[in-house]
């Protein structure tokens, strides 16, 4: 199985119990530890309604890596996005992850 980060919406759409989603971070979880960007464990938290979803995310995050947003990780979303041809479709925060 390859390795990648995982994406925002496929995290979110498997909050929701979305088969597909589910199926999916089920196989991932099978062959390694859940791989995401700190934005994308952000937009998790940013999910929460109350404190049960807080401790179900926690319990997500635990044996998941995170990888932090450093400023390498931002100039090169920049760069990136500034060598897109306008009308740039990548949003800052999916150059950032």
């Amino acid at each position: 199985m390859t390795v990648g980060l995982l994406d925002t919406d496929v995290l979110l759409a498997y909050r929701e119990a979305d088969d597909a989603a589910v199926a999916f971070l089920t196989e991932v979880r099978r062959h390694d530890k859940p791989r995401l960007s700190q934005v994308s464990a952000l937009a998790l938290l940013e999910w929460c309604r109350d404190g049960y979803d807080r401790s179900v995310v926690q319990g997500f995050l635990s044996p998941a890596v995170v990888y932090p947003v450093t400023a390498r990780v931002s100039r090169r979303a920049f760069d990136l996005m500034w060598r897109l041809t306008p009308p740039v479709r990548l949003t800052p925060t999916a150059g950032l992850i």
